[in-house]
């Protein structure tokens, strides 16, 4: 994974801010005794991914095929795919995003809460160099996020009002940047370069319990969170390496105690992570005084006091036993 390594730019402070209001915080290296983070962007790391697959020989791959059904069986679970080939196996693991066909041919049951908002994403750069800082800042329309990368620039999380997105994302790239800057300010300098700008649509799915008989999903597949703290691709990450864990341990692969272990030990996680997330859209994407100044106070007394922050970073960072080894044992 050195490939991607060479690529990754690290988050060494953090600035939060809300538009209109006093409140601000500066999160930085001292209170969590390293970066808070790594951005890298995803191109690279899928060609890191494919060429480190391609050299397993015992693996097969299947391209351009779609799952169509799954046959639950006592032992095993059948994946009928549009090619007109069966594959067996004793697990389905379900890692195919938000609208998962395996989860919903598994019957595994999901919530879904639209927020009424667009995010649009993109590469910006500005006039001074980013010095490994990101920034949130809070708006009426909701967060915009500027993440630092190589070769100083920022990748940028722009939300915005559903219906205005596609106008937004439209603009010519100086009308664009001009409104981004009015919308953020100066705290990263002048924006002067935007790349290619994509929409995504900002929702909360959620299921219950991500398992079925010989099934589990994991990743978007099991909870899509809003972009606001950069935790989705983390808790997704926690997912595939719990699951892998536990399957190289177990002597009976996808049977119901194995994956109840595995849910007893991401489940606290799921619910700590989902909550914090949801619990920041909503304190910040309105501007009600009774919200707005108890909101501002907060953010800064965790600039006064830094160890207010500590348990928002331990779950960010995923600062805690990954395993229930209580309940396992």
């Amino acid at each position: 994974m050195g490939d991607i390594k060479a690529h990754a730019q690290p988050i060494e402070s953090i600035q939060v801010s809300d538009k209109g209001y006093f409140g601000g915080a500066e999160l930085t290296p001292e209170l969590s005794g390293e970066a808070f983070g790594y951005v890298v962007e995803l191109r690279r790391v899928g060609k890191v991914l494919s060429r480190t697959l391609a050299a397993f020989s015992s693996l097969t791959t299947l391209h351009q095929v779609k799952l169509t059904d799954l046959n639950q069986q006592p032992e095993l679970i059948q994946c009928v795919l549009d090619n007109g080939q069966t594959v067996s196996a004793k697990l389905c693991v379900g890692a195919d995003g938000c609208h998962s066909q395996v989860r919903k041919l598994a019957r595994i049951s999901s919530s879904l809460s639209d927020y009424q908002r667009s995010a649009i994403i993109c590469n910006v750069r500005c006039n001074k160099a980013h010095k490994n800082i990101a920034y949130e800042r809070f708006t009426k329309s909701g967060p915009i996020a500027l993440l630092p990368l190589t070769d100083n620039r920022f990748s940028l999380v722009y939300c915005v009002e559903k219906q205005q997105a596609e106008q937004i994302a439209d603009l010519s790239d100086s009308e664009f940047l001009a409104q981004l800057q009015k919308k953020f300010g100066y705290r990263a300098g002048l924006f002067e370069q935007t790349g290619k700008r994509d929409i995504y649509p900002l929702n909360l799915l959620k299921t219950t319990k991500p398992l079925s008989h010989r099934t589990v999903c994991i990743g978007n597949a099991a909870h899509s969170l809003h972009p606001v703290a950069g935790q989705g691709f983390n808790l997704g990450l926690r997912d595939l390496f719990v699951l892998a864990t536990i399957i190289a341990a177990s002597d009976d692969v996808g049977s119901f105690s194995m994956l109840n272990d595995y849910w007893q030990c991401r489940e606290k996680d799921h619910h700590s992570t989902i909550w914090m997330t949801d619990s920041l859209v909503r304190i910040f994407s309105n501007h009600y005084p009774m919200l707005s100044i108890p909101r501002n106070i907060g953010l800064k007394a965790m600039n006064l006091f830094p160890f207010l922050s500590t348990p928002i970073i331990e779950q960010s960072k995923g600062q805690f036993d990954l395993f229930n080894r209580e309940k396992l044992s």
